[in-house]
């Protein structure tokens, strides 16, 4: 019984943590739902949406399975995925009780009330999975299959492979994982074209029509827009001291680890940087929602453990 305690917590830490997040999400219930299953009938709000296929297929199966309403299957889907994701913390962080309730109480913390799509919840599973497996150092083909079950969730699947291209880069240089990274890379924009270009017909917003102003690129681009929150001080609006906290924090696991710092560090570091310039250029940096990716990318940063840089080299 007491190898399964663990488990058990995480479950049971999982259901809270949902419910807390629901209490934050009833106001936008039946917005959050319809928008995640509007991608399976080609009319979404943005056509980068499109291709977020994966939570609003599942949620639409478990409804009809079951007979239940698509709120219950989003609820069903968000509460197992709590859970999945904190046994994934648990593993991916030397399997400490603790730093799952750091991982929680981050989730947590960053809920704006703004909308939370289903396909975030997968989004945070899928990167706690990728820290699991950068911290296990797992193999090309664990990522390669994470990658292909991620990338019909949200082109957030990207950065899987880009982990392969910098974890191949630093230090001894692996062009296997580099070349099989970039490969990947491809890949994934194609698939995630292909899925924008011929499934969206055109957004149930009428002012947005068939969003021609993202038929080329998809992504919206929107640093301009970021680069105005930050002068004018309204980054994290929802939350005015949250800035201020999520950057000591991040500042503070740096300082702690950086004299210990492995060459595995410093390629998170590099990751991490990764993460912030994409949202900084393709997301707004003021919804908070867009940060929850960095939460088990900087908690394995801290939990990680190997050789000194000096002895890697």
């Amino acid at each position: 019984m007491k190898k399964y305690f663990p488990y058990i917590m995480c479950i049971v830490l999982g259901y809270l943590e949902f419910r807390i997040i629901w209490c934050i999400q009833v106001p936008n219930a039946i917005t959050i739902v319809n928008e995640t299953l509007s991608v399976l009938s080609g009319n979404p709000f943005w056509r980068a949406y499109q291709n977020r296929l994966m939570s609003g297929f599942i949620i639409q199966q478990i409804s009809t399975v079951f007979s239940i309403t698509d709120i219950r299957a989003y609820q069903v889907v968000g509460l197992f995925m709590c859970s999945i994701s904190n046994i994934a913390a648990y593993h991916a962080f030397k399997k400490s009780l603790h730093n799952v309730m750091y991982f929680i109480v981050a989730f947590i913390f960053l809920q704006s009330g703004r909308e939370f799509y289903a396909w975030d919840y997968f989004d945070l599973l899928f990167f706690t999975l990728l820290a699991l497996g950068i911290s296990q150092r797992k193999s090309i083909f664990y990522f390669t299959v994470l990658f292909f079950a991620a990338i019909f969730n949200r082109e957030s699947a990207l950065f899987i492979p880009l982990w392969l291209v910098i974890d191949g880069s630093f230090g001894t240089t692996n062009w296997k994982k580099i070349l099989f990274g970039i490969c990947l890379i491809l890949c994934g924009v194609f698939i995630v074209t292909f899925l924008r270009e011929h499934l969206f017909i055109a957004s149930h917003m009428e002012r947005i029509g068939v969003d021609e102003s993202h038929q080329f690129f998809g992504n919206h681009f929107c640093l301009t827009d970021n680069i105005l929150s930050l002068s004018h001080d309204k980054i994290f609006y929802d939350f005015d001291f949250m800035k201020y906290i999520v950057a000591g924090f991040i500042f503070w696991i740096v300082l702690r680890t950086w004299k210990d710092a492995t060459i595995q560090h410093y390629k998170i570091v590099v990751f991490i940087i990764s993460l912030i310039a994409s949202n900084v250029c393709f997301a707004l940096i003021n919804e908070t929602r867009v940060w929850f990716t960095l939460i088990p990318i900087c908690l394995m940063y801290y939990t990680f453990e190997g050789e000194t840089a000096e002895q890697e080299l």
